[in-house]
């Protein structure tokens, strides 16, 4: 599945796979103000150790999160690149930490 296409409404409300399926947004990401995060499915871990639920939405268009109670919506500008509505530009730099760690734990 192209996860970008899908952003360009691309993607076919007939297929067997539904958005989350198509959308790969799990990793780590970096905020331009300095702060990171990480995303697993469609849940974003901050910094703080809260987590938010990440929703894909116009049929995988937009991204919408909750913060401090408002709704701020993101769409993607590039592979792995989320800009919001609130001015924040998100990058993936990788695989989630919160993965990493875990699986370091495992080896």
């Amino acid at each position: 599945c192209n996860y970008f296409a899908a952003f360009h409404g691309v993607f076919s409300p007939h297929s067997s796979m539904s958005v989350s399926q198509c959308l790969d947004l799990d990793g780590h990401w970096v905020l331009d103000f300095g702060g990171a995060l990480d995303i697993e499915a469609f849940r974003v871990f901050w910094d703080d150790g809260t987590s938010t639920e990440l929703i894909a939405t116009h049929s995988g268009r937009r991204l919408m999160i909750e913060v401090d109670d408002e709704e701020v919506f993101g769409q993607i500008e590039a592979p792995g690149k989320i800009r919001w509505s609130d001015g924040d530009l998100w990058t993936r730099e990788g695989p989630s930490q919160r993965e990493a760690a875990a699986s370091s734990v495992q080896a």
